[in-house]
């Protein structure tokens, strides 16, 4: 997932392959958010950052989770939320 500030070109996206496990796309996201991100996810901590994102699309996923697509998906990315550990 690229992370990109508001004056660029990109849009809030995604593309899932459904040959592959692999997905890609951009967020947009406001100047300061941008400029303070870096210094956000450089704090060491035990618990991983997380990204959900809620897209335009139903998707096909199985009682274990597994995705399954008969072609790529490329959908608009409606919300996203971060969750970045303090401590």
């Amino acid at each position: 997932m690229m992370i990109v500030n508001q004056n660029s070109n990109f849009k809030n996206k995604i593309t899932i392959k459904f040959e592959r496990a692999i997905m890609s796309g951009s967020i947009q996201v406001t100047n300061d958010f941008f400029n303070s991100l870096q210094t956000q996810l450089s704090i060491k901590n035990e618990r991983p950052a997380r990204l959900e994102l809620v897209i335009n699309d139903k998707l096909n996923i199985n009682k274990n989770g597994i995705l399954f697509l008969e072609q790529e998906l490329t959908s608009d990315i409606i919300d996203y939320k971060f969750f970045i550990p303090l401590l």
